[in-house]
């Protein structure tokens, strides 16, 4: 007959227990290994994005910078020519005013303002063409000091 003291029974059950549970710990400390690898390469692609986004932020304003020299030109040439306009307008209502009983220069008087009309609507369109290459020209200045501040940085 074999005889089992309780004692050493539940010292070989408690050594079993700490056996499994050193075991368990090993596992966790394993998982969690890899876990922080996994961590620290997704870090790392979060500080490129962030990167690239500090890059696109930067190029944003200088894109707004240069609407806002666009904007201001075209206001001025916009406002060169509102004055122009209200001349012709004017001229236009005086003969008009002087011709009201006159049905000939009365025409004569229209057809002048729609002469004068088409006049400033092609300087108008001259003006933009020329604001338009300005435009171009500034643009490709621009990308000239890019491409030198680039030349600069990496040398």
């Amino acid at each position: 007959m074999i005889t089992i003291d309780i004692q050493t029974l539940l010292t070989y059950v408690l050594l079993g227990a700490l056996i499994v549970f050193v075991i368990f710990l090993v596992m966790l400390v394993k998982k969690l290994m890899k876990t922080l690898e996994d961590l620290s390469v997704t870090l790392g692609e979060v500080n490129k994005t962030l990167g690239e986004v500090d890059v696109t932020l930067v190029k944003s304003d200088k894109v707004i910078d240069d609407a806002g020299v666009v904007t201001g030109v075209v206001a001025d040439k916009t406002t060169q020519l509102d004055g122009v306009i209200d001349d012709i307008t004017g001229v236009v209502a005086d003969i008009t005013h002087d011709a009201d009983e006159s049905q000939g220069l009365i025409k004569t008087a229209i057809n002048v303002g729609k002469a004068a009309a088409s006049a400033g609507s092609y300087i108008k369109e001259q003006e933009d063409k020329k604001e338009e290459k300005e435009f171009k020209e500034y643009k490709k200045a621009k990308k000239a000091e890019k491409k030198a501040a680039k030349k600069a940085k990496e040398a």
